[in-house]
């Protein structure tokens, strides 16, 4: 839950794991930079008392705006399986998860075994609670843009370009077809999710 703290601005910006994290994070410092720094520009900021990201600290400091971002679950889960599995397996994963058929089908057995996944694909709605809580709610594909166009005008600074952190590969992406049966399951999973967040999906 990062906290950045502009000239005229107190900013805090509710992101899940894989709804564009690094990207958010890579935004909300370029106006300290003028370019984008990606996580070494936030831990340069920490020091200085710019950026926090610990939760007593959202208790004690008096916040402007509060940000939501958002993503589908569906593409969410996509993307956990896609960098947490295939790239980076992640505790040696793939010697239990040898496909995405199975990713899906065995996710809670999968989490309560692989601590990374849990982090990286728990339901939204943990984090974030309720959209009323939020003064701007974003889907992540409106990160380089709406978003950062938000923390231009909060910030004071704008921001030229777009955030350097990439995406998981899209051909991999690609390689997974995803089954009805399996859209059925990943919403039964966080049916929570599609109930509070669903608008902010599209």
């Amino acid at each position: 839950m990062p906290i950045v703290v502009y000239e005229k601005n107190t900013v805090q910006v509710l992101c899940p794991n894989k709804a564009g994290n690094s990207s958010v994070i890579d935004i909300i410092c370029y106006p300290f930079y003028n370019k984008f720094l990606a996580r070494t520009g936030r831990d340069a900021l920490v020091g200085k008392k710019y950026f926090t990201e610990k939760k007593h600290d959202a208790l004690q400091i008096q916040i402007d705006k509060k940000i939501a971002i958002v993503r589908d679950p569906i593409e969410r889960l996509k993307s956990c399986y896609v960098n947490r599995v295939l790239q980076m397996n992640k505790g040696n994963i793939q010697n239990k998860v040898k496909s995405w058929n199975y990713f899906v089908y065995n996710l809670e057995n999968i989490q309560n075994l692989y601590i990374d996944i849990k982090k990286h694909s728990e339901p939204q709605n943990i984090l974030l609670g309720y959209p009323e809580n939020f003064d701007y709610i974003f889907n992540s594909n409106d990160i380089n843009f709406k978003f950062k166009t938000l923390i231009s005008n909060l910030s004071g600074v704008n921001i030229v370009g777009t955030s350097n952190q990439k995406a998981s590969p899209t051909k991999l992406k690609e390689t997974i077809k995803i089954s009805n049966d399996e859209i059925k399951i990943i919403k039964k999973i966080y049916d929570k999710d599609y109930e509070i967040w669903g608008e902010y999906f599209l």
